[in-house]
């Protein structure tokens, strides 16, 4: 039996301060914590969940299912800030 893995995709808001979950593979799925591994920890018990709910089984070896987490943040730094810590050369 082949190994299903539900991609979910991670998104940092720099307003909320909050990384931002979601995926097409999990129905309902839109949740948001303060860290990545906090993150994780959400989607163990949300996944099975909302896949329940859905209505959704997939093929699962040994009870797991496996779940691809892919974490994408935009971020920048002041150049002075490079300067003062003496990585301008660096670049």
């Amino acid at each position: 039996m082949s190994r299903h893995t539900a991609r979910i995709e991670a998104i940092w808001d720099p307003e909320a301060s909050v990384w931002v979950a979601e995926s097409d593979d999990v129905p309902g799925l839109a949740t948001e914590t303060e860290t990545v591994e906090a993150l994780i920890e959400k989607l163990r018990v949300l996944v099975p969940a909302l896949l329940e709910a859905n209505g959704i089984s997939l093929p699962i070896e040994d009870h797991e299912l496996p779940f691809h987490v892919i974490a994408s943040r935009h971020d920048s730094t002041h150049v002075a800030v490079l300067e003062q810590a003496g990585l301008d050369k660096a670049f």
